[in-house]
Formats: structure tokens, sequence, C-alpha cells
């Protein structure tokens, strides 16, 4: 895990169906100028409820998601980018060129520019 300029905030849990749990937990999630970058290594094929990839919008900020394969294909990636909407974006752009990406994602995702 790399990471710069986070805090924790306060958020509901939401369902597949829309509804948000009353209760509320914490996460730690980037500042508005910050980032969270988490890469894992897998064995398998990825087999998340998720569709990868793809950007999650959060009530503060969003996260990319991606699960490529490793090299080998017996393994997969587990990528996970929050990042503040005042990010520099040259380094959001950097960070978006070096993670391991899914084979028929050509290039970074349309947001981050």
């Amino acid at each position: 895990m790399v990471k710069d300029k986070t805090m924790i905030y306060t958020l509901h849990g939401q369902s597949k169906s829309g509804e948000f749990d009353p209760q509320t937990y914490q996460k730690e999630g980037p500042k508005f100028n910050g980032f969270i970058l988490l890469i894992s290594l897998y064995d398998g094929q990825y087999d998340g409820a998720a569709k990868v990839p793809q950007t999650l919008h959060g009530p503060y900020f969003p996260t990319y998601i991606d699960a490529p394969k490793g090299d080998d294909g017996e393994k997969h990636y587990q990528i996970h980018f929050s990042y503040g909407s005042g990010l520099n974006p040259e380094l959001k752009k950097a960070i978006f060129e070096i993670i391991p990406k899914s084979k028929f994602q050509q290039s970074a995702p349309l947001d981050a520019k």
C-alpha cells in the first residue's frame, strides 16, 4: 500500500439494492489532494462480485478497481486506487500508466486525465 494525504471518513454501508445501513463505519480515504493505492497478488483467477475494471464513485472520493491476470496466468492482481479530486493530474496519470491493467483495457479510464 502506498498512500499520501489521507484521513478517516465516517460512512454508511449500502446494499446492492441501494438501501443505506443506519449503522456507520470508519474507513481511511484520500483527502482532496491525496491518494491510496493498494495492489495485492492472489492465486487463481478473479472471482469477485464487482465487474472490473471500473471506477466506483463514493460519496467523498472515487476508487478505480481492476483485477488483471498475472504474467503467468495462474495469479491475478487486485488493484484499488482511491484519489481525491485535487490530486495532481500528472501524478494521477503516472499512477494509471504504471499499474497492471486487464488486457482488454488499452488505456487509463477516461477520468484519469
